[in-house]
């Protein structure tokens, strides 16, 4: 078999949060929970729960998050290279770790240039040292 999708076994972990604002323009971004169910996008080196899925036009809208496992579209805001460690910036776009002890949201699986969108595996570590 040629692999995992030859078996039908399916990585993608989506939950349904609910959005805590308009983020109909921030999709592929990490985002944050703010209160029960409920997401917000990720400021400076914050504890991201996913990236957001789809485009919630307002409060109280379904926010779709791929979730810890899966793998996602997230759009950068600098250079990455395949296996740099991410996190988030303070529009929640992905950066390059640069010190030991930042939340780790995301591995690239792809590389790219400021305000691509490349593909990633979703994590949640803290970073031992810079990855710059």
């Amino acid at each position: 078999m040629a692999g995992n999708e030859a078996r039908g076994i399916d990585r993608t972990v989506v939950k349904s949060y609910v959005a805590a604002a308009d983020l109909s323009s921030h999709q592929y971004k990490f985002v944050c929970l703010t209160d029960d169910n409920t997401v917000n996008l990720c400021g400076a080196n914050g504890r991201s729960i996913g990236i957001l899925a789809n485009k919630p036009d307002a409060a109280g809208k379904p926010a779709e998050v791929l979730s810890v496992g899966s793998t996602a579209k997230l759009k950068i805001n600098e250079t990455v290279t395949v296996g740099k460690m991410l996190t988030s910036t303070a529009e929640g776009l992905g950066e390059v770790v640069d010190a030991a002890g930042e939340f780790c949201g995301a591995i690239a699986l792809q590389g790219g240039v400021q305000n691509d969108i490349i593909e990633v595996l979703v994590v949640a570590i803290s970073a031992r040292g810079s990855d710059a």
